[in-house]
């Protein structure tokens, strides 16, 4: 028995005891290390951008190429150029040459709200073009319907059935 005593006192003897705990202050070290770094990471990108824009400034800076008052002018010009009236408003002869037309499939009990249409789109569009209108019904059309929507327009007017 002493020699198994022997033996596992030997082995003691060899153990150095529970395994070491961690030192905490170490990690908060090296937190705060890394934290630096980044930071340093960080002012470092912002002075390069502050850099980079001021460079930007200096380069490319002084008087907008585009300048309002400058630019409001030559568009009015244009505005009133002969070139731009030609687009807005085309010679009679012109306005004959398109080949369109408005189609409203429309009843007789919808003249009110066809009439409000027809108006609409008489003053923003088909009086500069005189575009022709045709109506279609599923029966014929009353008077009443003809006339008013025949004096809403200087284009023609058609109604089918």
């Amino acid at each position: 028995m002493d020699g198994i005593d022997y033996k596992l006192e030997s082995v003691r003897s060899n153990w150095r005891g529970e395994k070491p705990k961690p030192d905490y202050n170490s990690s908060k070290i090296r937190r705060w290390q890394l934290l630096r770094s980044k930071a340093k990471i960080v002012v470092a990108l912002f002075i390069f951008a502050a850099t980079a824009i001021s460079l930007y400034i200096i380069v490319f800076g002084g008087e907008p190429e585009h300048d309002l008052v400058k630019a409001t002018k030559e568009y009015n010009d244009y505005l009133a150029s002969p070139e731009h009236q030609a687009l807005i408003y085309p010679e009679e002869d012109d306005r004959a040459e398109g080949k369109a037309a408005i189609i409203a499939l429309v009843r007789n009990s919808e003249l009110r709200e066809m009439a409000q249409s027809m108006r609409e789109l008489e003053e923003t569009f088909n009086r500069k073009f005189k575009y022709p209108w045709i109506f279609f019904n599923d029966e014929p059309f009353e008077d009443k319907f003809k006339r008013i929507t025949s004096s809403l327009t200087d284009a023609e007017t058609f109604y089918g059935k």
